[in-house]
């Protein structure tokens, strides 16, 4: 497909473009009476600007099948949301937090939350107004638009885990800063380029303690020659031997670089199409199904878009509308959704005792390696050791061996209460002699 990937920053537009002809970018300079910052003026000339530079770029003849934008931490809002499971409606927990972090009304933007951990949301808000002025140029220009997507979503992604990270990206004279965890951000703003190296310094290792007792250590930089010490691990987020683009396209590489791993990424929350609002519909078990934006299809309807792309979203992504009413709606109906299940339904009969398990207090709770112990050798397992976590966690993540993938859910169902929908993920393969490692979070009620 020949896509077009468009970014705009301090008034620097650029595009890119790889296709069977290969891979190159374009960029120019936008006059501040068609675009200040982040502020779409003249979405006429805007688009003239872009028809005319992708003229330069395509091969002749030749017209892209859609456009692709990457949006800056300027141009959309994204953190985390903790709830907790005993006061209330989770969804209205939601809500209100957000509503107490926002400098702008709740009202004006397209947004989504999506779990990504037990009793934890990452929430990704766009303005309308400058969503639906980039809609305006796919309709001026009469293409289809595929993705607006924040860029700096796509850091975590590069990392082959959940572990908390500072990612530092230098783009167009600025700084982009972002923290994450899970394989979320919650953290993200830029800031003019320090006059000095250890100014930026100091901002990195400020923001490693961000909301956190222990600091973060490992750092990954884009377009960035940040150095560290004192424990810092710091290192490139892309492989310079494997780059497409030129210098100065350094965001375009990494969504280039995410889409050749994952192309699913595009129907994701990660793409803010999938935030604009349809209508709700319900099924008969009043499980809440929204239909949400994957592909923009050009053409007028009363001055509106037609969107489609008709996909079932989970239960714990949520789609959020235009005004108070639709937020409403969303929150009432996802309220009666909630089901549980049997996690241990069809487990196999297993041997617990080839189960060998290591468990680390990442919780800072006194006693609570030793009472998962003794929880787990009651129940028939073999302990290996027990320590403290080099690091605190939030959230229980219990890791298995691939090969011991079938004793998830009895693991799951052994452990009960104490570990509520505790976050599973893979356990490397080495030579170490357990092959399921517990790491407790606060989250525990052991």
């Amino acid at each position: 497909m020949r896509e077009l990937l468009v970014s705009i920053n301090l008034n620097s537009l650029k595009i890119s473009y790889c296709g069977p002809e290969g891979c190159g970018g374009i960029s120019s300079e936008i006059s501040p009476e068609i675009v200040k910052g982040s502020q779409i003026l003249d979405k006429e000339r805007l688009t003239e600007d872009l028809i005319s530079l992708s003229n330069e770029i395509l091969p002749k003849g030749k017209k892209p099948d859609g456009l692709n934008f990457l949006i800056g931490p300027e141009d959309f809002y994204v953190f985390f949301v903790t709830v907790n499971k005993n006061d209330g409606d989770l969804n209205e927990q939601i809500v209100s937090s957000v509503k107490d972090k926002l400098e702008v009304p709740l009202e004006e933007l397209y947004f989504s939350y999506t779990k990504i951990a037990p009793f934890v949301y990452q929430f990704i808000g766009v303005s309308q107004k400058y969503l639906d002025d980039l809609l305006d140029i796919s309709n001026l220009w009469g293409m289809p638009t595929n993705a607006i997507i924040p860029w700096v979503s796509l850091l975590p992604k590069t990392l082959k885990d959940t572990d908390p990270a500072i990612f530092v990206a230098s783009v167009d004279d600025k700084y982009v800063v972002s923290l994450s965890e899970l394989n979320g951000v919650y953290f993200a703003q830029s800031y003019d380029e320090p006059q000095k190296p250890k100014e930026l310094e100091k901002l990195v290792k400020t923001l490693s303690v961000y909301n956190r007792k222990k600091p973060i250590k490992r750092i990954f930089t884009l377009n960035s020659s940040l150095k560290l010490k004192n424990g810092y691990d710091v290192l490139p987020v892309l492989d310079e031997n494997e780059t497409h683009l030129a210098e100065g396209f350094e965001i375009h590489e990494l969504y280039l670089h995410i889409l050749q791993e994952n192309r699913e990424i595009l129907s994701s929350k990660i793409n803010l199409l999938n935030s604009l609002p349809l209508p709700v519909l319900k099924s008969k078990s009043n499980v809440l199904v929204p239909a949400v934006a994957s592909v923009f299809l050009v053409g007028l309807l009363i001055g509106g878009y037609f969107l489609f792309f008709n996909k079932p979203q989970d239960s714990d992504e949520i789609v959020a509308g235009v005004s108070s009413e639709a937020i409403d709606s969303v929150v009432e109906s996802t309220a009666s959704e909630e089901t549980t299940t049997d996690s241990s339904q069809g487990a196999k009969e297993l041997d617990k005792e080839q189960l060998v398990i290591r468990i680390e207090n990442a919780a800072g709770i006194t006693g609570a390696a030793g009472r998962t112990q003794d929880l787990l050798e009651e129940g028939g397992y073999s302990i290996a050791s027990i320590d403290t976590a080099d690091n605190m966690r939030e959230i229980t993540q219990i890791l298995i061996k691939d090969n011991f993938s079938d004793y998830k859910d009895v693991l799951l169902e052994d452990l009960g209460d104490y570990f509520p929908e505790a976050l599973i993920d893979s356990l490397e393969e080495s030579d170490v002699e357990y092959n399921v490692l517990i790491l407790i979070g606060k989250d525990s009620e052991i």
